[in-house]
């Protein structure tokens, strides 16, 4: 099913009938999902059996302000007969990372704030593993957000320390400092 360049904003409900589909092209629409939106609609994929290749490229939630997070990661998660993701064929490796839970919304904006973060920010248990998996992940946009770079890595080294064993002297992960220089060429 080809609904490619259709400026199409909404309607991801009226597919979940099509669960015999193999060949799903939504790129190239307008539809705008937060990060919960996107979590409930993928998490939709996995009654689709038959899906083999899948197309959401060049959609706001994706490619907007405010992309998604952990996107092929989830996808492939949920769509466990999938081949191919936004035209690209998938690698044995992509199909090995599979989350156990979706993935969580961050704030960027947050981390302006100089509010105290709270013990559930990283829960222990089974929990953990996936928190530790979304600071990894800010740490990753990190590079597409230079402002608030130095910021982000040491709010999540603070976190990430509180956690771990590691003698005092040991504690810092990342050597930070406070001027950003220009990559070079």
């Amino acid at each position: 099913l080809d609904l490619s360049f259709n400026k199409i904003i909404e309607g991801w409900a009226n597919l979940l009938g099509c669960k015999k589909l193999r060949y799903l092209y939504l790129n190239n629409n307008l539809l705008e999902w937060d990060q919960d939106d996107f979590n409930d609609n993928i998490l939709q994929l996995g009654e689709f059996k038959s899906l083999v290749d899948l197309s959401l490229f060049e959609n706001p939630f994706i490619s907007g302000a405010n992309p998604v997070r952990q996107y092929k990661q989830w996808i492939v998660t949920n769509a466990t007969a999938l081949l191919r993701l936004d035209g690209e064929i998938l690698k044995k490796e992509d199909k090995k990372i599979k989350l156990k839970e979706a993935p969580l919304e961050i704030d960027f904006d947050s981390l302006d704030d100089k509010s105290e973060n709270s013990q559930e920010d990283i829960e222990e248990g089974p929990h953990c593993e996936h928190r530790l998996s979304d600071m990894i992940q800010i740490l990753r946009d990190c590079f597409d957000k230079p402002a608030v770079s130095i910021r982000a890595v040491n709010e999540v080294q603070a976190r990430i320390t509180e956690h771990l064993s590691v003698p005092d002297e040991g504690r810092k992960l990342f050597d930070v400092q406070e001027t950003v220089k220009p990559l070079k060429p």
